[in-house]
């Protein structure tokens, strides 16, 4: 988010100092299989649908929220009165 901001509308991404020492990181996506189709059937051919409810079901197990501040707290009471 600070290279969209520091950049801004209409800015230059790809000379960023950002840009210039990350591009060569690679990223895989966690739903989008990119496996050949036989490597997918031969590891069960998961869903799409399949990983992302294990992902979604993972994260509601295992997430902490922060509380809300009292003031935000106050003011969601004022409002379900």
């Amino acid at each position: 988010m600070e290279v969209i901001q520091r950049v801004g509308p209409g800015g230059d991404y790809l000379t960023d100092e950002h840009t210039l020492s990350h591009f060569r990181e690679f990223w895989q996506p966690t739903l989008f299989d990119r496996q050949r189709a036989d490597t997918w059937r031969s590891r069960g051919a998961r869903r799409m649908g399949d990983r992302l409810r294990e992902k979604t079901l993972a994260i509601m197990d295992s997430h902490q929220p922060e509380p809300l501040p009292d003031p935000v707290r106050e003011e969601i009471g004022y409002i379900l009165r």
